[in-house]
């Protein structure tokens, strides 16, 4: 009797062992399938690589607010927007910007466009863990290296813009702008771009509403500083 019921006590044993490890096995496999389940609430804006950029579908006007970094298994957050015109997606590059051996990701954002003005954000984080890292404002660097004048004399107005290292002269007829600035004004248009991991900002500015009178040329450096200005007329 008592070897009768030690059997059944281990087989009763057996069988809630298993149970068990069936219910510990699908709970297991449930949660494998929610991690790998895609956010359905999410569009990809853009892919390079290993780099995906989402935003929520749901938006109730003609920008994304917040967009979502991710790379490879890591993701994180930003507060940042971009307008919803898909011809205006976000660009990514991928270079190691800074000469540390290890590839940041550069995000080219837009956050506005239209008449006269397209306005452009960037940013740069360390590929390793989404970081951001800090670069040059470039309408604080124009601000602090680059000045201007415009001249009126009998029907003739004279621009001038210069830096340390370059000039730009440009000659207009008075009645070429019903209303004219009283110095050249850059940040209604700014552009950025990266090729053989430097970035360039391309800032023009106005003498008037509707006319453009010089580019401001910023290369950063290494330091994500603005390395050098150069000026280019615009004709």
């Amino acid at each position: 009797m008592l070897i009768q019921y030690l059997n059944k006590c281990i087989l009763f044993m057996l069988i809630a062992f298993t149970l068990a490890a069936c219910g510990r096995a699908s709970e297991n496999a449930a949660g494998a399938n929610a991690a790998s389940a895609p956010d359905e609430s999410l569009i990809h804006l853009v892919k390079a690589n290993d780099v995906i950029i989402s935003a929520s579908k749901h938006t109730d006007s003609d920008v994304f607010r917040g967009l979502t970094v991710q790379v490879g298994q890591l993701s994180k957050y930003f507060d940042w927007t971009n307008v919803t015109n898909k011809t205006y997606y976000p660009a990514v590059h991928i270079a190691d910007i800074n000469r540390d051996e290890q590839h940041e990701i550069i995000i080219i954002l837009t956050t506005g466009y239209g008449t006269g003005m397209n306005e452009q954000e960037i940013h740069v984080l360390n590929k390793e863990d989404l970081s951001e890292l800090s670069l040059e404002d470039p309408l604080q660097a124009i601000k602090d290296q680059v000045t201007s004048d415009i001249q009126h004399e009998q029907n003739q107005v004279r621009v001038i813009v210069t830096t340390d290292t370059d000039e730009v002269e440009q000659n207009y007829l008075e009645s070429d702008a019903v209303l004219w600035s009283e110095e050249v004004s850059f940040g209604s248009v700014i552009g950025y771009s990266a090729a053989d991991g430097v970035i360039t900002a391309t800032v023009p500015g106005s003498v008037s509403p509707a006319a453009f009178a010089v580019n401001a040329i910023l290369e950063y450096g290494s330091d994500l500083k603005v390395k050098a200005i150069s000026l280019e007329p615009i004709e």
